[in-house]
């Protein structure tokens, strides 16, 4: 395989496919993080890249 991976579920090792658990809480402290993998111990690099969202919803107007 050996080749980048994209996923948004979690990280998914370039070599054997691999998609390691995450819980969705704060996985990586920087950008670049190494990572060995816990199906085919190989060690990768992975980047984190995060986004952020909001919504808004109008306020209801007290009544005079």
């Amino acid at each position: 395989m050996a080749g980048e991976t994209y996923s948004k579920a979690a990280p998914e090792c370039p070599y054997c496919g691999y998609v390691h658990k995450h819980d969705g809480g704060y996985f990586y402290d920087e950008d670049l993080t190494e990572f060995a993998c816990e199906s085919c111990d190989r060690t990768f690099d992975v980047s984190v890249y995060t986004s952020t969202s909001w919504t808004c919803t109008p306020r209801e107007e007290p009544t005079p």
